[in-house]
């Protein structure tokens, strides 16, 4: 008779040797799988290498073979494969960073998990945040936006350890948390890549501008210029490079630093000549003082789009670079005179172009064209005394038409040329001043009403003025017409008319003492102010008969008829 017991217990016993069979082949089979996976990308690795050493590079499709293949071991069923996709990810450095940022839209957790945290742990911010940008419009935006958020924010960070960036902030009229706070809301807000892009392209190279920032206050602080307000000699410099940074302009950037190199340099060549520390920091501070509107006027004509750069180069003839260098190179001079007087080579030019942006209609040619290239030659040697008397003509002719004078015809035109070869000809202001005088008074009588043709205008006067001779501008000359002008003066403040007899005589008389006369002038004036003193305590300031009557009294009596 059969076992039959025995014969079932052998048909288990194969069943499960069977299974476990089973079960082993497809462990082997598995293992077999991942380690293809993990020898796959090490071949890979390996031939790019390969290739690299040869002189050659893999193409882009082959480049783009390998990221997809790693991005998918990223899935990988076997932690190992996955671990060792992550690590060549990291290797391959920016190339792929773009496929990264597309893999945050893959269906897999995983996959979208590991591309969020190598997006955020690595890779420089300037390289991965414009993937970003132009993700944030796609499914995965939100995603995309999130990591730019988190990224934006630790490169803020990451530019504040620099330990002038608060000073940088005020400058720019904010705060480290203000900035970093407004960066992340216009990011949380943003719907569309150029939306995304307003808020992050300024921080790609913020941490170079930051630290750039500190390494030039730290040398103002070296050269003990401070910067803490705007009377403080070494703010403007300061701010200027500062509004560089944060407008992107960086010629101002560049011309701050070329300041402090030449403020550098200056005291090096004192310390040369002196130990005192003292004398050192005087002479800087005096610098930084004294050419603090000339920074001001530079930094406006290193303006590409300035009004006051084009006026410069097309009207003036002068090339801005040249003036920042010939300022430059006057702060390195040890020697005050000559370090004023390339400064003021700045100064003429900033007032020169001043007045010329003040009189957009100023006619071409003539007086004017004269005294513009008379200004531009003293900018040339910085002959500011000249310049001044220049410029002081220019301004006089500026204003003729507020006094009813045409500069280019009649006696307009005649007053503007007699200032013109007045400045032309003086050394300085001061040699000019006795015809600026004579000028002003000539231009008041006619604000008072008395024209050039008007009997009581003084025509032989004028004649001699015009012809420069020299009688005309002596001080006893000058205090004549002066007192001629208070004379009409106060007729007019008492509403005297001059085409009334008494007074017609009075004034003409008057008129006539200014070329020989001047005692007779000098009782006039103060005859005239008796007169009018006691018409006023007599309570008739408003009784005009009896001024004329008294006038006529004293005319009598010193020129009878």
């Amino acid at each position: 008779m059969r076992d039959t017991t025995s014969n079932g217990k052998r048909t288990v016993t194969r069943r499960a040797f069977a299974v476990s069979v089973v079960v082993t082949l497809v462990a082997i089979r598995w293992t077999a799988a991942s380690a293809h996976e993990i020898r796959k990308t090490e071949t890979d690795q390996s031939a790019t290498v390969e290739k690299q050493e040869l002189g050659g590079e893999p193409t882009d499709e082959a480049v783009e073979r390998q990221i997809r293949g790693l991005i998918a071991g990223l899935d990988s069923p076997s932690f190992a494969a996955r671990k060792q996709a992550n690590r060549d990810l990291r290797s391959r450095g920016k190339v792929a960073i773009p496929y990264l940022v597309k893999a945050l839209g893959k269906p897999s957790s995983e996959v979208r998990l590991r591309a969020h945290l190598l997006l955020t742990d690595h890779y420089d911010f300037k390289d991965v945040a414009p993937h970003l940008i132009n993700s944030v419009e796609t499914h995965y935006g939100a995603r995309a936006r999130g990591i730019l958020r988190t990224r934006a924010v630790e490169h803020i960070d990451a530019a504040c350890q620099s330990g002038r960036t608060d000073r940088l902030f005020k400058f720019w009229g904010t705060t480290a948390g203000l900035y970093r706070a407004d960066v992340a809301t216009r990011l949380d807000e943003a719907e569309t890549r150029d939306q995304a892009a307003r808020a992050v392209e300024p921080l790609f190279d913020f941490c170079e501008k930051a630290a750039r920032f500190g390494a030039a206050v730290e040398r103002l602080e070296s050269l003990s210029l401070s910067h803490e307000h705007r009377h403080s000699p070494g703010f403007v410099i300061a701010e200027t490079f500062a509004r560089g940074l944060s407008e992107n302009r960086p010629q101002w950037a560049a011309f701050a630093e070329q300041y402090i190199d030449a403020l550098d340099k200056l005291v090096f060549q004192i310390r040369l000549r002196t130990d005192s520390t003292y004398t050192v920091r005087k002479e800087v501070s005096d610098r930084a003082t004294m050419s603090t509107s000339a920074v001001e006027f530079l930094v406006r004509i290193l303006d590409d789009s300035s009004d006051e750069r084009t006026l410069l180069c097309e009207r003036i003839g002068i090339e801005p670079a040249w003036l920042q260098q010939e300022f430059c190179r006057g702060l390195t001079l040890t020697d005050p005179v000559a370090c004023h007087r390339q400064i003021g080579k700045v100064h003429i030019a900033d007032m020169l172009t001043r007045v010329l942006m003040d009189w957009p209609a100023a006619p071409s040619g003539g007086v004017i064209e004269q005294l513009t290239v008379g200004a531009k030659q003293t900018v040339l040697v910085g002959d500011k005394p000249k310049a001044l008397a220049l410029l002081d003509a220019l301004k006089a002719c500026r204003d003729l038409p507020k006094h009813q004078l045409d500069l280019r015809t009649g006696v307009g035109k005649q007053l503007g040329e007699r200032l013109a070869a007045a400045a032309l000809a003086a050394p300085n202001s001061r040699a000019y001043h006795p015809v600026r005088s004579v000028h002003d008074k000539l231009v008041k009588l006619v604000d008072l009403g008395i024209a050039p043709e008007h009997d009581a205008f003084p025509k032989r006067l004028l004649a001699d003025h015009l012809q420069a001779i020299e009688e005309v501008t002596t001080d006893e000359q000058r205090l004549a017409l002066e007192r001629y002008l208070r004379i009409l003066e106060r007729l007019d403040t008492a509403s005297l008319s001059l085409d009334h007899p008494e007074v017609r005589r009075f004034v003409l008389a008057m008129r006539d003492g200014l070329t020989s006369k001047h005692d007779l002038l000098a009782a006039g004036v103060n005859q005239l102010d008796s007169i009018l003193r006691s018409a006023r305590t007599d309570g008739d300031a408003a009784n005009t008969d009896a001024v004329r009557r008294e006038l006529a009294k004293w005319m009598d009596a010193k020129m009878p008829q």
